[in-house]
């Protein structure tokens, strides 16, 4: 009885010739270090971004449509990012906000949504079920307006920009 050959899977590069397995993906301790996004660096990164006093909306804005798929951590020295984020936490901490999610344009749940906007955000923090942000909505433009240089944190009563 003749063996079938059988062709091995094709691997992420196209290549047949060795066995792969769905785990093989070619990622090394520190590559993958490297390219997995911290909410809180993040968040640090991005409230450092805004310490720049031309730093408006619109700059911000621009700053990432050069750099599709950047996250503000790569804007920014990891040691600053992280200073920021234990400073904003312990903001919200003082204002009595002790639970907030993060969301990161390019990583999981940022909402779509939000790039249709003149100057989208990057990053956005919040509070509550996050699941509403996908149910139908009703919005007046008119009745809310954005203040320029202002960051997303300084909206909280309480804290203060930080240098």
């Amino acid at each position: 009885m003749a063996e079938s050959k059988k062709a091995h899977p094709r691997a992420p590069n196209g290549d047949r010739s060795e066995p792969h397995t769905s785990l093989d993906l070619g990622f090394d301790a520190a590559g993958f270090e490297a390219r997995a996004i911290s909410p809180l660096r993040e968040l640090g990164a991005y409230e450092a971004l805004w310490e720049d006093p031309a730093a408006t909306f619109k700059t911000l804005s621009e700053k990432f449509e050069k750099r599709p798929g950047a996250v503000p951590s790569e804007f920014v020295p990891k040691e600053r990012a992280l200073a920021c984020a234990v400073f904003v936490r312990e903001q919200l901490r003082r204002a009595g906000i002790h639970r907030f999610g993060v969301r990161v344009h390019g990583a999981g749940e940022y909402p779509e949504k939000l790039r249709d906007a003149a100057h989208p955000v990057e990053l956005l923090y919040y509070q509550g079920w996050w699941d509403l942000v996908e149910s139908p909505s009703v919005a007046d433009s008119n009745t809310w307006r954005v203040k320029p240089k202002v960051s997303c944190i300084s909206v909280t009563p309480g804290i203060r920009p930080h240098s």
